[in-house]
């Protein structure tokens, strides 16, 4: 859990195993009648998971945690532009992780995550 205070906000970020980024918003103002206002707002966002790209017996094995199942793997041959493919090799469930093998080839190949 880290802290930052800008004027009379604090901002708290926390991020848990699950890929949720937490933002929590704290101010507190003084009113012209000598009150005090607190405001606390509480944002969630969710990153995208860790992708790992491994080497095995001649193949790529592409993987991320298990906790976003919900995330397809896709590929581009360039990023500039980039052209992205669904792959359609299944994930398997190995351990705590999704993992999807793919033959190497002499193509250059980038992958990324979407929902």
């Amino acid at each position: 859990l880290s802290s930052v205070s800008v004027g009379p906000n604090v901002f708290y970020s926390d991020f848990s195993a699950s890929g949720v980024y937490v933002l929590t918003s704290s101010s507190s103002a003084a009113l012209v009648a000598g009150g005090i206002v607190n405001a606390h707002q509480l944002i969630q966002v969710a990153l995208p998971p860790d992708l790992s790209i491994s080497s095995s017996g001649g193949n790529v094995v592409v993987s991320w945690p298990y906790s976003v199942p919900s995330y397809n793997l896709k590929s581009s041959v360039s990023l500039n532009p980039a052209s992205w493919q669904s792959v359609t090799n299944t994930p398997v469930l190995t351990g705590n992780k999704m993992q999807v093998t793919l033959p190497t080839s002499s193509s250059t190949l980038f992958f990324r995550l979407s929902n």
